[in-house]
């Protein structure tokens, strides 16, 4: 029986409600361990599974990274932001919680 989403699944749906679409690699802390990423990458595959968001291939072919985006979104990868502009995101909505 499952008790609801997961760690790594609710960070991939805060993800997807503050940008349509976002680099699953950009979720992980920025020291992270084969666990962490094995476990992202499980939660996000689930998450396609039941619909809830979209996976397409993106990067270079040598280093292929995953887009995840809300269903219906059109993904364009080179305008998906990268892991700057959402650590900025989160100092800004730690601060307007903090208020």
């Amino acid at each position: 029986m499952s008790r609801g989403p997961g760690k790594w699944q609710r960070s991939i749906i805060a993800a997807l409600i503050e940008m349509p679409a976002v680099w699953l690699r950009d979720l992980l802390p920025r020291s992270h361990s084969d666990a962490q990423h094995q476990a992202l990458y499980r939660a996000a595959r689930r998450l396609r599974d039941d619909g809830a968001i979209a996976i397409w291939p993106g990067g270079e072919s040598n280093n292929r990274q995953l887009l995840i985006a809300r269903p219906g979104f059109k993904v364009r990868p080179p305008k998906v932001p990268r892991r700057p502009l959402l650590d900025s995101l989160s100092r800004m909505r730690r601060a307007s919680a903090a208020t």
